[in-house]
């Protein structure tokens, strides 16, 4: 759309000029079949001095202008183009012709912004596009089970877990940042159990606040240390009889981050668990979302 009024506003200042120059031109312009009158005029009065003589030229109008006039008011129709320089024709061609365009784009312009609306809407829209653009990307790469010698030691002795679930175990949410730009994460929410299916809506009850800055193009798999514990997992006997006798075990929640524009978006998860493959994405639509709040 700017585009449009650079156009606009260069033949408007191509026609302007134009114009300029041509009244310009015809306020000095002289015709040629005008007639002078010169005389010698006396530089001094005084006696005994030098004497200078300059020569005086005026305008004059022709002496037999009367006659002169009813001529041309007769011979007009023949004798009109006699008087008229080929510059003056193509200089009055050319001022026609930028009017004619000028008028042109004028109608054009108008008739594109009633179409697409006033230029600060699409300004805006054109901003809205470049933020979205721009904006980061959280993905979910992998949702695995790693395995602890005990619910205190930090460090893992099963990764991931795929034979069975372990004694002690965590639940962790790889996740990559895409995009272009950092994201910040600033909820993250974690939820386990055993059943047969989940609800058809989820029930969030683990949420906790983070505030951790992601650059694009990283990976991360560990909450541990970013101010949201990933509490163990400790199965009692009733739950892995529960497991034993066909239910599921399951891993749900969701993440939270902003753009560098504040916009807020929300990144949903599921998976299951499945003997010998460990947990795999479940695609619960209901669960597995990505939405902008």
């Amino acid at each position: 759309m700017l585009k449009d009024w650079a156009k606009f506003s260069g033949f408007a200042a191509i026609l302007a000029v134009a114009l300029t120059f041509s009244i310009l031109w015809a306020l000095d312009y002289i015709p040629q079949n005008s007639e002078w009158t010169c005389k010698t005029e006396n530089g001094t009065n005084q006696q005994n001095s030098r004497t200078e003589y300059s020569i005086v030229c005026h305008l004059t109008q022709a002496e037999n202008l009367p006659k002169q006039t009813d001529a041309t008011d007769r011979n007009s129709t023949n004798d009109f183009f006699e008087g008229v320089k080929i510059t003056d024709v193509f200089l009055a061609l050319f001022t026609g012709l930028l009017v004619i365009v000028g008028g042109f784009q004028a109608y054009w312009l108008w008739g594109t912004v009633e179409a697409t609306g006033d230029v600060a809407s699409a300004s805006l829209r054109q901003a809205a596009a470049t933020i979205a653009l721009e904006a980061p990307i959280i993905t979910v790469q992998q949702i695995k089970l790693v395995g602890y010698p005990d619910a205190v030691n930090p460090q893992s002795n099963v990764d991931p877990a795929t034979a069975q679930i372990p004694d002690v175990c965590r639940a962790l949410i790889g996740l990559m940042s895409a995009g272009r730009t950092h994201a910040h994460m600033t909820v993250f929410c974690l939820e386990w159990t055993i059943a047969p299916i989940l609800p058809a809506n989820p029930q969030y009850i683990h949420i906790e606040a983070i505030n951790a800055l992601f650059p694009p193009n990283l990976a991360f798999t560990n909450f541990l240390g970013l101010g949201s514990p990933v509490n163990p997992i400790i199965l009692t006997a009733e739950q892995r009889v529960r497991l034993a006798q066909g239910e599921t075990f399951w891993v749900y929640g969701f993440v939270t981050y902003k753009s560098f524009a504040n916009e807020i978006f929300e990144l949903g998860y599921i998976a299951r668990w499945v003997a010998g493959q460990g947990m795999i994405s479940d695609g619960n639509p209901a669960y597995q979302y990505s939405r902008k709040r």
